[in-house]
């Protein structure tokens, strides 16, 4: 008898333990959130830059989920985000072909609100 009460006790967390790892949700699109900003050079709102985004990194990387392009206002958005870490850059070439690129930004993304990541230009 105390080995089927073991037993089943052992069932019981084991599917807890599945059921609150189901309920998680990694970095990514299927959420509530949003991440927003602008994009910028020396001021001016840049029309046209590629908004590159990656999921669940905390440090500068060369591999991207997903690019939005920042519209006449330089305005981008990634929106329905899960709550996650994130990582954001800029990419630019304007009409003579000079190239632009921000750093990067790394954003968290908490269940409270939506997060705000102004991404500005640099010249490379």
């Amino acid at each position: 008898m105390k080995t089927i009460a073991k037993i089943t006790t052992l069932a019981v967390l084991i599917v807890a333990t599945v059921a609150f790892v189901s309920c998680t949700k990694d970095p990514g699109f299927g959420g509530k959130k949003a991440i927003i900003g602008t994009v910028t050079l020396d001021g001016v709102a840049v029309e046209g830059a590629d908004v590159n985004i990656a999921f669940d990194v905390t440090e500068a990387t060369d591999v991207y989920n997903y690019t939005t392009v920042s519209d006449e206002s330089g305005s981008y958005s990634f929106e329905a985000i899960n709550p996650g870490s994130y990582y954001i850059n800029a990419t630019y070439m304007d009409d003579f072909g000079l190239e632009y690129s921000s750093p990067g930004v790394v954003v968290t993304v908490e269940n409270k609100k939506d997060d705000l990541a102004d991404v500005n230009l640099t010249v490379n």
